[in-house]
């Protein structure tokens, strides 16, 4: 189109009246269109290529290069092929021809002489054809350069998101609810000691430990529920047997169209070599603790205990003394002697609190029941003590300890705090694990303001008690209910000697 928005037509005739009369027609219905004249195909096919042409009227019969040609290498060219052609053609031209012209891509045809109003018809479709025609080509060409901008686009996001899940210091893993691998980074690789051929196909079961790979299902369970994202400790094992401690980060995601699971494993190696650092020092910790308390109760007991004894005797002495003294004398004195007598219970019942049961002597389960019993004689609460598979075991020393102490502090809380009425202490093995379970009907209390407490006193029962646990690698939980009562939960790792 023109700068007004008329066509512009290429006329080719190699009879020159006829480009004129033509010429006349077309200006006589279409006055603001531009047209381009020729007198052979040639010269048609130079205009067709220089200007913008949008329909061009073409003889068939021309010397040289006939009309149907023409339109054949019109249609050829890329920069002519969307031009639609009129063929002009005489009276009643044959059905052989219209075929050749149809066949080298020509739109329409019309006979000479020319119908001025059928002209103009044909022109004015032509010219429907070519813009719309035009208006698709300019949506294509826009479409193939948003497309090549997306594909520009995709083909670097898709280059960052190799560079990131292959570069990351973490091993990632694609695989479906079964725990089959469908995708794997670089790292997962290196780390496990596999080819990515012989990775991919294998299952969470096949690096996992036998402890950690029976609660697979059960966790991707939970995923495929919308419940996640989980996070958890595991240990892989190496094609050559290495056990690696790993934290699993999982979460479900869509993965090709389909519902699958992305997990993240952290190497925690050295964070576990940390921890279990710390656990030592805090086993030495609590070991040098146990010494000096044991110090501690036998020189109240050996020594404080009886200099107070021997200081009450003299009083009593000295009592017997005064009989011809003053009534409000030998009452002072009196007064006295119940002081000291009262010092030496209490130093007595301190020494024996810090006195450390010899759980190797009396044994774990004798050393709880002789504390629940002690529980009713002191306070009235029913203790109750259950356990079951623990009677065999020769429990591992830390354990021993650290698992008497937590019940023994419990109990101790129970009977300064609560105000119960029976408590229940069940202990029981459970697979690999020592579990311990302590519930009282007391009036409970609100946790997380009872610790801000004591730690605020600087009373640390229960950081205490969940570090004890947590030095032997377990869990520790403890909750009260609205309606009272206080629960305890621990769970450790099963060790013997």
């Amino acid at each position: 189109m023109n700068e007004n928005g008329s066509a512009r037509l290429l006329l080719v005739d190699d009879n020159p009246d006829n480009l004129i009369s033509l010429e006349a027609l077309i200006r006589g219905f279409f006055p603001l269109c531009d047209i381009f004249t020729a007198a052979a195909a040639e010269d048609g096919m130079s205009a067709a290529l220089e200007q913008d042409i949008d329909i061009a009227l073409v003889d068939v019969r021309m010397p040289l290069v006939d009309g149907v040609e023409m339109c054949r290498r019109l249609k050829a060219h890329p920069k002519t092929c969307s031009i639609p052609v009129i063929l002009m053609t005489a009276y009643k031209a044959s059905t052989e021809l219209k075929i050749q012209g149809l066949d080298s891509g020509a739109d329409d045809f019309i006979s000479k002489p020319v119908d001025p109003a059928e002209l103009v018809s044909r022109i004015k479709v032509m010219i429907r054809i070519k813009t719309a025609e035009d208006e698709l080509r300019r949506e294509r060409d826009l479409l193939k350069k948003h497309m090549k901008k997306r594909t520009r686009q995709f083909k670097s996001a898709e280059t960052r998101y190799h560079a990131l899940f292959d570069g990351v210091s973490d091993a990632i893993f694609i695989h479906d609810f079964e725990g089959r691998f469908l995708k794997v980074n670089e790292e997962a690789c290196r780390r496990l000691e596999y080819s990515h051929d012989e990775l991919v196909g294998m299952t969470l079961q096949d690096i996992d430990n036998r402890e950690f790979g029976e609660r697979i299902p059960e966790r991707m369970d939970r995923i495929a529920g919308g419940n996640g994202p989980l996070i958890f400790e595991t240990v892989h094992i190496s094609k050559n047997g290495r056990e690696i401690p790993t934290e699993f980060n999982v979460r479900k995601i869509d993965y090709k169209g389909s519902s699958a699971v992305l997990s993240v494993a952290r190497d925690i190696t050295i964070r576990k070599k940390s921890e279990e650092y710390v656990r030592s020092l805090t086993r030495e910790l609590i070991k040098a603790q146990e010494t000096v308390r044991r110090r501690i109760a036998f020189d109240l007991h050996d020594n404080a205990a009886q200099d107070l004894s021997a200081l009450k005797l003299k009083c009593r002495m000295l009592f017997d003394s005064l009989e011809s003294e003053s009534p409000a004398i030998r009452k002072t004195v009196l007064e006295i002697i119940d002081g000291i007598d009262k010092v030496i219970s209490e130093v007595r019942n301190l020494a024996h609190e810090m006195r450390p049961v010899d759980t190797q002597r009396t044994g774990l389960i004798e050393s709880v029941l002789n504390d629940c019993d002690e529980c009713m004689e002191k306070t009235g609460i029913k203790a109750h003590f259950d356990y079951s598979g623990i009677e065999s075991l020769n429990l591992d020393f830390d354990v021993r300890v650290n698992l008497y102490y937590v019940i023994h502090e419990a109990l101790k809380n129970i009977m300064k705090h609560s105000g119960a009425d029976n408590a229940a202490i069940r202990l029981e093995r459970s697979g690999s694990s020592i579990v311990l379970r302590i519930d009282d009907d007391g009036r409970g209390f609100d946790i997380d303001k009872r610790i801000r407490e004591a730690e605020k006193e600087k009373r640390m029962g229960l950081r205490t008690m969940e570090g004890r646990i947590r030095l032997l690698g377990g869990r520790f939980e403890i909750t009260s209910g609205d309606s009272g009562g206080v629960s305890l939960f621990a769970e450790v790792p099963l060790k013997q000697s």
